[in-house]
């Protein structure tokens, strides 16, 4: 879902810039930006592509036909700009704050932030962010069964994999951030 997909690029940014303690003066020209760029650039980008490949509608929330696919192309292209800029904006605010504030009221901030997002999606959105089918279907139908392992449901079928897969594949780039040396990250 691009709402969720824009979150974790900004926080990814954000999390770049603090490991980056002190800020350094060109924050965007330093390694950890560069790194972190490279995540979202080679890892996250490329999976958020796969998902609107292979879930169109979902991936806009039902609200954008993506199925012609001049508008399935210009959407990813689109969207992989925003999760560039998007990334490029969470470094640079945090770069900027954090030579004014301690890292702690950002971390909570963007907490807060996250709790309010998922809370938006997973609750008070449930059928878009559970249901993977068309555009078409969603709203024309009334919503399936949603449980696990439904034919429908994101919960137990093919999107739980690629979720699945997508998460372990960030997982990985990211402890690769983290654990590099501390030099590296000056």
């Amino acid at each position: 879902m691009i709402a969720f997909d824009l979150a974790y690029e900004l926080t990814l940014g954000a999390a770049c810039a603090m490991l980056a303690r002190p800020a350094p003066s060109r924050p965007l020209t330093a390694p950890h930006f560069r790194h972190g760029l490279l995540i979202s650039s080679l890892v996250y980008a490329p999976l958020c592509v796969a998902g609107f490949t292979a879930f169109p509608g979902w991936q806009s929330m039902y609200l954008l036909d993506l199925a012609p696919p001049f508008i399935s192309a210009t959407f990813a292209a689109l969207s992989t700009a925003a999760l560039i800029l998007s990334y490029i904006l969470g470094y640079s605010l945090t770069a900027a704050l954090l030579r004014r504030l301690p890292p702690r009221p950002l971390i909570l901030s963007l907490a807060a932030a996250w709790t309010i997002l998922l809370v938006t999606l997973f609750a008070v959105l449930h059928p878009r962010a559970l249901w993977i089918t068309t555009y078409r279907t969603f709203h024309t139908a009334h919503p399936p069964d949603l449980a696990w392992g439904a034919p429908s449901s994101v919960l137990g079928g093919p999107a739980t994999l690629f979720l699945l897969l997508s998460a372990l594949a960030n997982a990985a780039s990211l402890l690769w951030l983290i654990t590099r040396p501390r030099s590296s990250r000056a």
